[in-house]
């Protein structure tokens, strides 16, 4: 069942819309349905499980994220969180600023049927920086991953000028791993997330790569970017990774022991 939880008095179901997949929404009129959606003329305030989504973009707001997406498939599972279909400006902003002022949230759900132009939408409210990193892979499988600020991290850093994006993750690996014998094996992905710098609202784009290291060299951490420990891990050890590290990054450790995930 829904519960609503924000946006003003004037609102109407989505049954057409999620009926489409959900047939006897149409005649039950989502009464005791776990597809319960609400939408409110100006943004939605809904909490309700949801229809997992084919997903465009994700968005990391820290440890939350906003997901955009231009179809809903027809696989069911629980998801909690809100929901937004729209394409107006105003709507897109207000819902996102509601979902940023709503902590106990940690999805927002964002459909548009041209996810290029909704995501240049959102990113022209923001101060675009972009970086570069890698998983670092060595002869016999094994990945890198540093230990710095007290979780599990991946080399990264912005790119500078003149630089491409290749060239920053080459550098960044050498510079915060402390190895040289290195080359581009592929990209992976690239991320997303924000922050705020100065006042300024910040979106962080990470291009991101697997990294050929062509012998068994030994890391040497850069101290001086709070980098206190390193691991080589395969598939076995992910699990202790992936319950101490970003939300931005789970995906790219995932990809980087299942690379046929990878649709880039």
């Amino acid at each position: 069942m829904a519960e609503r939880i924000a946006g003003n008095d004037s609102v109407m179901r989505l049954s057409q819309y999620i009926g489409d997949f959900h047939p006897e929404a149409h005649v039950n009129g989502f009464a005791g349905s776990n597809f319960i959606a609400l939408l409110c003329r100006r943004y939605f305030g809904i909490k309700f499980s949801f229809v997992a989504m084919l997903q465009d973009y994700k968005i990391y707001f820290n440890d939350r994220v906003v997901i955009l997406s231009g179809k809903i498939n027809k696989t069911f599972e629980k998801n909690d969180g809100l929901f937004l279909k729209s394409t107006k400006k105003e709507e897109i902003f207000e819902s996102i600023s509601a979902f940023e002022n709503m902590s106990e949230i940690k999805t927002l759900y964002i459909v548009a049927e041209n996810t290029i132009a909704l995501f240049d939408v959102i990113k022209s409210n923001y101060t675009i920086v972009e970086a570069a990193g890698g998983i670092v892979k060595r002869p016999d499988g094994k990945m890198l991953a540093i230990f710095r600020r007290g979780k599990w991290d991946l080399p990264k850093g912005k790119v500078e000028k003149g630089e491409f994006y290749k060239q920053t993750a080459l550098r960044e690996v050498t510079e915060e791993c402390g190895v040289s014998d290195i080359e581009i094996d592929k990209k992976i992905t690239e991320t997303y997330h924000t922050y705020t710098e100065n006042g300024k609202k910040i979106l962080k784009r990470t291009f991101w790569y697997e990294i050929k290291l062509n012998s068994f060299e030994t890391p040497v951490v850069q101290t001086s970017e709070d980098i206190t420990d390193y691991k080589w891990y395969d598939f076995q050890e992910l699990k202790e990774i992936m319950k101490n590290t970003y939300e931005s990054l789970k995906d790219i450790f995932l990809l980087s022991v299942n690379p046929d995930n990878n649709n880039n």
